[in-house]
């Protein structure tokens, strides 16, 4: 899972050979017996990168009626029998990043989504052709942190550990003459 946290922080120096592989069946007993439009990637790093930790520090800033940021700290450490990958991230630009914590694999767990949350004064709608994060003030804080050991070609053991933190806030009103 989560290769996309992988593939967004792995500097592209440390890559030697890149492989796509189309038709992708990541479950062993049905290859070759179910086609998939799946897409896989396989990345050879080059042996000094190996076993290393990578570091990607990301931080913006601004000021105007309020102090607005956007920061990201990446750690990752791949070798041939495990990776460790760990983010943290922080907001209040409006950005939603509770989508980096959805799995990348074929397995669908059940979250709780503003759909289903309980709705205890329902709000007007506001009908405006702008983007919702012009139209929403948040303040969100993800952290996740990603341990994957190879036991052998089939078997692997993952460990995931992730955290959200998302308060989202608006202002609506409306006047009339």
């Amino acid at each position: 899972g989560r290769y996309n946290q992988i593939n967004n922080n792995l500097k592209a120096d440390a890559v030697q050979a890149a492989e796509v592989i189309e038709g992708h069946q990541p479950i062993k007993s049905l290859r070759g017996k179910t086609f998939t439009d799946d897409v896989a990637l396989n990345l050879k790093l080059k042996p000094e990168v190996r076993s290393k930790w990578i570091y990607t520090v990301m931080a913006g800033g601004g000021y105007g009626e309020k102090a607005l940021y956007d920061a990201s700290f990446n750690t990752l450490q791949l070798s041939r029998n495990r990776q460790t990958v760990y983010t943290y991230k922080a907001n209040n630009t409006g950005r939603n990043l509770s989508d980096q914590q959805k799995l990348a694999s074929g397995n669908s767990f059940d979250r709780v989504t503003d759909s289903n949350l309980p709705i205890f004064l329902p709000l007007p709608e506001p009908a405006m052709p702008l983007s919702q994060k012009r139209l929403l003030f948040n303040e969100t804080h993800t952290a996740s942190a990603n341990r994957l050991y190879r036991l052998d070609e089939e078997k692997q053991l993952r460990f995931q550990l992730g955290y959200i933190h998302d308060r989202t806030t608006r202002q609506y009103g409306s006047e009339e003459i």
